[in-house]
């Protein structure tokens, strides 16, 4: 099963926009059994598979969801938690969880 994440990095950008902080964000489809988090929002990235999405450079400067980061962020989360799709019982995603962070889950047979 492919795994999803929404990375966000500090983005570069010239001129007088050099006094606000930008972001970009992106959501990225992560290899099978790669454990942390990449790098950098590329599709050459240690543990990356593709780039599902991603943003432009967009002002962080709000809170508010006015903001247009901020707007982005939401609907790039509620994406990523569709694209993650849920597990089928409360054992799974436990099993899923424990996967994700490293350790080895085997199923065994109880007598």
């Amino acid at each position: 099963m492919a795994r999803y994440i929404l990375m966000d990095k500090t983005a570069q950008v010239r001129g007088k926009a050099r006094s606000f902080p930008y972001r970009h964000l992106a959501i990225l489809e992560l290899e099978e059994g790669f454990v942390g988090e990449p790098t950098m929002i590329s599709a050459r990235a240690k543990g990356v598979k593709r780039i599902v999405t991603q943003s432009g450079a967009l002002r962080a400067g709000g809170s508010t969801t006015k903001s247009e980061y901020v707007r982005t962020k939401l609907e790039y989360e509620a994406r990523v938690k569709q694209l993650n799709g849920p597990a089928d019982s409360p054992t799974e995603a436990l099993i899923a969880e424990l996967a994700r962070r490293g350790f080895v889950c085997e199923p065994k047979e109880w007598a």
